[in-house]
């Protein structure tokens, strides 16, 4: 064959396929549902709660998320499915950083993780149903749910509970089958990506997994109302390539001081900080 031939092949295959990337990349662009956003874009997202690790109140206690619905703004959590089936509230599968024991949460009753306290308070893991009927809808809740475990049967049992809570709340997670579930189950649930170059965080599992969350592909599947992006990373160019030809919620994670904030956060929609008291909060709870 030519060489010429050959690469006008190349070429031309090379511009089907980029084209197909822009199409794949297209997430949500509902206004209405951007607009229902708007709680987290103003205030912006206390990431595990309001917490103090070496306080009474550490990440994913009950009591960080009481003092998050205090100073009136929204919270991210993590749910987990204990060994009798619960549905616990911890960042990690496991129990060793917030703990002291390297013992997975699937591998425990609920009863058994209420042995154990978060750091050195006197808090333990508290369950969804403790945490609903906490907050009875005085804020949003930002709901991730991880691919650890018998994720699936985490999935129908969180979509189920939520189900009965009149509170707004939105899901989020890096798993793209987890988000395609509720597209195709509870499409009327706002739904999040999380994102990030997870080439450069070392995080997935595998190779394929880290193509896919870092480049978005698989937004037409899964159709996000808005992008969670690890803000460090926010000059990532198939980040910033979906974000320049597609309207999207857009969130920044996580932000760690309020010098971050004001460096960084204008170029998000929403911040979800951690750790720290945001200026317009502090100021407001004086």
């Amino acid at each position: 064959m030519n060489l010429y031939i050959t690469l006008f092949i190349v070429v031309i295959v090379g511009i089907i396929l980029f084209a197909l990337y822009l199409l794949a990349i297209k997430p949500n662009d509902d206004e209405e549902r951007r607009k229902a956003l708007k709680p987290l874009e103003d205030r912006g997202v206390a990431h595990r709660g309001i917490f103090n690790n070496k306080g009474d109140a550490p990440e994913n206690s009950l009591l960080a998320y009481q003092r998050a619905v205090e100073y009136n703004v929204a919270f991210e959590c993590d749910v987990h499915l204990t060994k009798d089936g619960k549905l616990a509230m911890l960042h990690d599968p496991n129990l060793k950083r917030m703990c002291g024991v390297d013992i997975p949460m699937n591998e425990l009753t609920y009863e058994e993780i209420c042995q154990y306290r978060l750091k050195d308070s006197d808090q333990v893991i508290p369950l969804l149903d403790d945490v609903l009927e906490m907050v009875h809808g005085q804020v949003p809740i930002v709901l991730e749910i991880k691919p650890h475990g018998n994720y699936k049967e985490t999935i129908v049992k969180v979509a189920e509970r939520m189900d009965a809570y009149e509170g707004f709340w939105v899901l989020e997670s890096f798993h793209p089958s987890i988000l395609r579930w509720f597209y195709k189950n509870r499409p009327e649930i706002i739904r999040g990506q999380l994102s990030t170059d997870m080439f450069r965080n070392h995080l997935g599992k595998n190779l394929f997994e880290k193509i896919i969350i870092t480049t978005l592909v698989t937004n037409f599947l899964v159709k996000p109302d808005f992008i969670s992006y690890n803000y460090k990373h926010r000059r990532n160019i198939f980040y910033r390539l979906m974000r320049k030809l597609y309207r999207c919620g857009n969130a920044g994670w996580t932000f760690r001081s309020k010098k971050a904030v004001r460096k960084y956060g204008k170029r998000f929609d929403t911040i979800i900080f951690d750790g720290f008291i945001p200026k317009h909060l502090e100021k407001e709870h004086k």
